[in-house]
């Protein structure tokens, strides 16, 4: 009965997840039946993808290994929360490889500056500030919206949900307390251990 449970649980979500990215696209393009299916292959995907993260800009959180990234359909404000651990395109100017940081502010929040120098300001609607979990590092040492400012939710590709070293050290990623029950949900249908060792993933560089 608990699995049944799960797996109704699942493929809510799963169903959200389509209408959100089905969604998305008629606003953006306006065309329905492009839009039912983009829709349509959301739902046929599954939720999560591999990537392996190298560096030390986000320890100890994660320390150089296998990461297990959830789709974020028509991200924004409403599903991309303060705390979570996010995979994002980092914008055009500089770079647009991507990285994984900390969502640290949303949307309105102001932001305070620990230099005099530097006036308070108010987050833009549509996006979002990312920080680097390690504190040991300066902002001249790693790429965050230290260096490039606020992060438009529209570059978020999805929550980093799970981390893999190695057979005896893995486990879930700390995110907010929004998202943990549905990514528990996820992690009980998609988590493959066996094939997250063996996977090649795609790279990022912290």
């Amino acid at each position: 009965m608990r699995n049944a449970w799960s797996l109704f649980r699942y493929a809510s979500l799963r169903a959200k997840d389509a209408a959100a990215a089905a969604t998305e696209r008629l606003l953006k393009d306006g065309d329905l039946a492009e839009a039912w299916k983009h829709g349509e292959r959301t739902l046929q995907q599954p939720f999560t993808r591999a990537a392996a993260s190298r560096g030390e800009a986000m320890r100890p959180t994660i320390r150089g290994e296998k990461l297990l990234v959830r789709r974020v359909a028509a991200p924004g404000a409403w599903n991309v929360h303060v705390d979570d651990v996010v995979l994002f395109r980092v914008p055009e100017e500089e770079g647009g490889r991507t990285e994984v940081r900390r969502v640290a502010a949303a949307e309105g929040h102001e932001m305070l500056s620990t230099s005099e120098e530097d006036e308070p300001f108010r987050l833009p609607q549509g996006t979002c500030w990312v920080l680097a979990d390690n504190e040991e590092l300066d902002a001249k040492q790693v790429m965050d919206s230290r260096t490039f400012g606020p992060l438009p939710y529209q570059n978020v590709l999805g929550r980093v949900i799970y981390s893999y070293e190695s057979d005896l050290d893995h486990g879930i990623v700390d995110n907010s307390e929004h998202v943990t029950t549905s990514d528990e949900v996820v992690l009980s249908q998609e988590l493959d251990l066996k094939w997250l060792a063996q996977v090649e993933p795609i790279d990022i560089k912290q």
